[in-house]
């Protein structure tokens, strides 16, 4: 047996035969059809919006203030941070399919880059995701996202801090959780 009978070699001239791609084509055309593909994407932009919505209510100062935190504009862009990642984290954890998932999240980041394109340049810059991501297995532990969003405000010895950053990452968790839970995709 030659080499070349055991490895396949892609050949970029051939086009991929339609076994390739059926199952994913065929899902994709299925979660367009049954209206899906639209829900998602409007989880996406509903929930982008709700970000400006809390901060007209000052919401993440109300929390600071309910456990003893003096909110700067640093606390507060890592409260904001956080809440998106908690946005994201419960997108990729509840939502049923792949397909609705990347619909999902790409219209959320779309519509901050519209809406508030300092805050989407501020989630490329920042390393606060992977920290967070790093904290998460299967479920995220409030306490351990908690005493990383206090490392991240630089301060990681501030138990205020990361009763803030756990309570951000709970009540932010429940409100996308609602999300998700009214547009009908959830797992």
């Amino acid at each position: 047996m030659s080499l070349d009978e055991d490895v396949k070699i892609f050949n970029r001239n051939k086009p991929l035969s339609s076994s390739d791609s059926g199952p994913m084509a065929d899902d994709l055309k299925r979660q367009v059809v049954s209206g899906n593909m639209q829900r998602a994407r409007d989880l996406g932009k509903d929930i982008a919006l709700s970000f400006r919505r809390a901060a007209a209510r000052d919401e993440l100062m109300g929390l600071a203030e309910s456990v003893g935190v003096e909110q700067d504009r640093a606390i507060k862009d890592q409260a904001i941070l956080l809440s998106v990642f908690t946005a994201e984290y419960c997108i990729k954890r509840h939502v049923v399919n792949q397909s609705l998932v990347a619909a999902a999240v790409a219209e959320l980041y779309d519509n901050l880059l519209e809406d508030t394109p300092r805050l989407y340049q501020d989630l490329l810059r920042s390393p606060a995701f992977t920290f967070y991501y790093m904290n998460v297995d299967d479920v995220a532990d409030p306490d351990q996202i908690g005493s990383t969003f206090a490392m991240l405000c630089g301060s990681p010895r501030d138990l205020r801090l990361a009763e803030y950053g756990a309570q951000v990452f709970v009540k932010a968790q429940e409100t996308y959780e609602a999300f998700i839970r009214d547009a009908g995709i959830m797992d």
